[in-house]
């Protein structure tokens, strides 16, 4: 006996984009124009994802996508007992992907791919700033961990001007989103550690208008969410001193999705926090938050030579002084759902299926920055192509119509395409202080020329004969 069950999931990485189906299929059917190709497969008992390979300039590549599958069945089977899962795949060119299970057995092989078109396509208007972001799963102990990770870059130029000086380190975001699953079949009591915690670091701060940066986090209903916890940090200890800077966090759950603000960022470059010290729990030194002295810089700073620095610098964008041995602010948030032995069957598989998809819809993560801009005298806040404002910021059509000329189809888009912030991988190298980005990664502007379908991999190779390129975070 077969049991099926749709995947309600949807992910997107380099160029590939997978999502749920509306029927089944029994075989792969070759999709025609614009639609994606659907198929049936069979898995293991017990399988929480499946492994896509798929094509790159760069080689072949793997995507670990989860699924969900009902584990409660009306009779009782073995070890050899089979469920069914579907999915629906479609890409930014025509290819073919390989799908297997968690012991790596084939479960479909060459696959064909549709590509979905140009820029117009559906699904195809906010690809560009997750094409370079991945989303994993790993798994601990009868738990299973779902992750997205990555790095926000922003730059501060909207609405007035393009991409100005093209360095995308006006604010940099680390960012790591997790939900945990427990496998009730085995561990029912421990299902009140189920969670999604949010953790974001603020890497950089390097233009004079960023207030704020934050994640309208748009795949997590707030009617799941039954507790919060947050807390602000230098690292991942420091909780007191951290306490004592002018920082501030917000986590707001009255409007349907949670909206998260790590607050008073522009704090790093007042005459304060040039002084702020405190110490490292981790290795007992004393640190400067944001030095801007070569004399206050400990040791164990960055060794680049103290050169080219503005009147007015930034936070961890200059040479010679970013703070690469210290800890960072990071903002832990952990939302919590009701325990799931308090549920019905379906009401806790409607609940733990909603916090996979939160985590693993890179497409809905929308992060975004606060800016005061004193030319026009006005707040506003600047996001990723395609992606709307947060509730809280109504005043985008009278903004947006300021300064260049807008891509009238996109949000966050002018006209000649430039965009003003994306979404790179984990201890992606970002640039210094007024120097280019493009020059840095010479391959970016073939990958933003083509909508994401060429030069995948751009972000693994940086120019570092530059000179612009900061450290390994």
């Amino acid at each position: 006996m077969k049991i099926q069950k749709f995947l309600s999931w949807a992910a997107c990485a380099a160029g590939l984009v997978l999502a749920s189906c509306a029927e089944s299929l029994d075989e792969p059917q070759q999709p025609t124009s614009g639609e994606a190709t659907e198929i049936t497969v069979v898995v293991p008992s017990g399988t929480r994802s499946v492994t896509v390979a798929y094509p790159t300039n760069g080689g072949m590549k793997n995507l670990n996508v989860p699924i969900t599958l009902n584990d409660n069945y009306s009779e009782q089977y073995g070890a050899s007992a089979i469920t069914t899962g579907k999915l629906a795949l479609a890409s930014a060119v025509a290819t073919s992907v390989n799908i297997y299970d968690e012991q790596g057995n084939k479960l479909a092989l060459n696959v064909p791919v549709k590509g979905i078109g140009d820029a117009t396509a559906a699904g195809n208007a906010t690809m560009l700033p997750e094409d370079a972001v991945h989303n994993y799963v790993t798994e601990d102990a009868n738990q299973t961990f779902y992750h997205s990770s990555g790095v926000a870059m922003f730059d501060d130029s909207w609405p007035l001007t393009y991409t100005e000086d093209e360095d995308y380190n006006d604010v940099i975001i680390d960012y790591d989103i997790e939900t945990k699953y427990v496998d009730m079949s085995i561990i029912p009591d421990q299902a009140w550690r189920e969670q999604i915690k949010v953790v974001m670091h603020l890497r950089s701060v390097g233009g004079e208008y960023p207030r704020s940066a934050g994640l309208y986090l748009e795949s997590l209903d707030t009617k799941y969410i039954k507790s919060t916890e947050a807390r602000l940090t230098l690292g991942n200890h420091n909780e007191e001193d951290a306490a004592k800077m002018d920082i501030t966090y917000n986590v707001d759950l009255s409007g349907e999705h949670p909206l998260i603000v790590i607050d008073n960022i522009d704090w790093l470059m007042s005459e304060e926090a040039r002084t702020a010290t405190y110490t490292n729990e981790k290795d007992g030194q004393q640190w400067y938050v944001n030095p801007r002295d070569p004399a206050k810089i400990v040791t164990n700073n960055n060794p680049l030579e103290y050169t080219d620095i503005a009147a007015n610098t930034f936070y961890n964008v200059n040479p010679g002084i970013i703070n690469t041995g210290g800890d960072l602010f990071t903002l832990t948030v952990i939302f919590k759902g009701t325990d799931r032995n308090e549920l019905s069957i379906e009401e806790g598989q409607e609940q733990i299926d909603h916090f996979i998809n939160a985590t693993m819809d890179i497409n809905k993560q929308n992060f975004f920055i606060g800016c005061y801009n004193r030319i026009i005298k006005r707040s506003f806040e600047i996001h990723m192509k395609g992606y709307n404002p947060s509730p809280n910021y109504t005043s985008y059509d009278s903004e947006n119509a300021l300064g260049v000329a807008k891509d009238a189809s996109t949000t966050y888009c002018a006209a000649d395409g430039s965009v003003y912030g994306f979404k790179v991988p984990v201890l992606t190298r970002h640039a210094y202080e007024k120097k280019s980005f493009t020059t840095l990664y010479p391959e970016y502007k073939g990958w933003f020329d083509s909508n994401g379908a060429s030069n995948t991999d751009w972000y693994l190779h940086p120019d570092a004969s530059t000179g612009y390129l900061c450290c390994w975070w």
